[in-house]
């Protein structure tokens, strides 16, 4: 819903008021995270929901540029031309307009892609609005920054990797948390600042003798008999926090702070790739202005 896109809204009211017909607002929502299982479709479903939201209020304040003209509003989530081309087609519209220059970076490029999606696969008439571009000079109304472009790179670390040899890394490279890997390379999990102060508290408690610690260093059957060694507890998948949320490399700030305002607890997000393989890692300080 940028200025680009919304200068075909005269096109729209004009062509409505001549037909005396409803115009409707569509806006469709393209998919924001990766689809690996696990953590990430709860964490769509969350971002879909803050999206919903947001974006509906920000179309409610569009109108026709004729007061006379009937009009309505409507999200939808999904592929936006494939989105575009079914909606027109439930709701029996009469025309589409529609404009070829929408957004900055990458989503410029594929919105030639969407309206020539529309025009051969929608059931009425398409109209396409080749809009000049037009500059965002508003602070609050410029492009959300890529995910990618305020991330912290952070080295993946292996499930099976030694806390100790862990620890002085993280260190090293002055990380507040880096994320865990298996032996393919897909996130797993996170070892935070918050996992290592409490390994080093169970530690220095174990090697002080407190036995009330030994159920949680290890497993322990019904005779007290200790089922694992020193060995399994030092490891990071031991202490790691594992599901962890993820967010796609394809995301913008704006989705990830939608994303830590809705689950205040997070204090970290793995970004991964299309393979759900770690890139870097965001905090909320990280997005809270782009």
């Amino acid at each position: 819903m940028s200025k680009n896109s919304l200068l075909a809204v005269g096109l729209a009211t004009r062509l409505s008021s001549q037909a005396s017909a409803v115009l409707t607002f569509l806006y469709v929502e393209p998919p924001l995270l990766s689809t690996e299982p696990r953590v990430n479709q709860l964490v769509e479903q969350l971002v879909e929901q803050e999206t919903a939201e947001h974006e509906y209020k920000q179309l409610e304040e569009i109108r026709p540029e004729d007061p006379s003209v009937r009009f309505e509003h409507e999200v939808r989530h999904g592929s936006p031309g494939p989105e575009i081309a079914k909606y027109a087609k439930e709701n029996k519209f009469d025309l589409i307009v529609m404009s070829t220059h929408g957004r900055g970076g990458l989503l410029r490029l594929l919105m030639g892609s969407v309206a020539e999606y529309v025009v051969r696969h929608a059931s009425c008439p398409v109209v396409t609005w080749k809009a000049p571009l037009v500059t965002n000079t508003d602070v609050s109304e410029k492009t959300s920054l890529s995910i990618t472009e305020v991330m912290r790179r952070a080295e993946p670390i292996r499930s099976h990797d030694s806390m100790g040899e862990t620890i002085d890394t993280l260190s090293s490279d002055d990380l507040t948390a880096a994320p865990v890997v298996n032996g393919q390379g897909e996130c797993i999990g996170i070892l935070t600042i918050t996992d290592i102060e409490s390994f080093c508290d169970l530690k220095t408690r174990l090697e002080a003798r407190d036995q009330t610690v030994l159920p949680k260093v290890f497993e322990v059957d019904e005779f007290g008999q200790r089922r694992t060694n020193d060995v399994s507890f030092n490891h990071v998948q031991k202490h790691m926090t594992s599901p962890t949320f993820t967010i796609s490399n394809k995301s913008t700030c704006r989705q990830a702070r939608r994303l830590f305002d809705s689950q205040p607890r997070i204090n970290h997000l793995v970004v991964v790739d299309g393979n759900h393989r770690p890139l870097g890692i965001v905090k909320p300080a990280d997005v809270s202005e782009n």
